[in-house]
């Protein structure tokens, strides 16, 4: 399931789960989203749609992703089962 903020050159829509915060420290803009991504109602409603899923941006895969952020909050939602932390890569 792609989870980032859309690639125009290529025609992929953003998406919901996109993370909307830009740095040149990758780590600092996953622990934004990580911090953002609780009180969002439309993404908390949207919570189960990525159960099963494997989340996919456009992360280098030696880099932090905010994949992880969404897949912690999964598991604090729902417990461990469920969700796994893939490698990410673009789709």
């Amino acid at each position: 399931m792609y989870i980032g903020r859309g690639y125009k050159r290529l025609g992929i829509p953003k998406s919901i789960w996109g993370n909307p915060f830009r740095s040149k420290d990758a780590r600092e803009a996953v622990r934004k989203f990580a911090r953002w991504l609780p009180p969002q109602p439309q993404l908390r409603e949207a919570l189960d749609s990525i159960s099963g899923k494997i989340l996919r941006c456009h992360c280098p895969r030696s880099q932090p992703c905010h994949a992880d952020a969404i897949i912690a909050f999964w598991k604090s939602q729902h417990g461990n089962d469920g969700m796994e932390t893939a490698p990410h890569a673009a789709p």
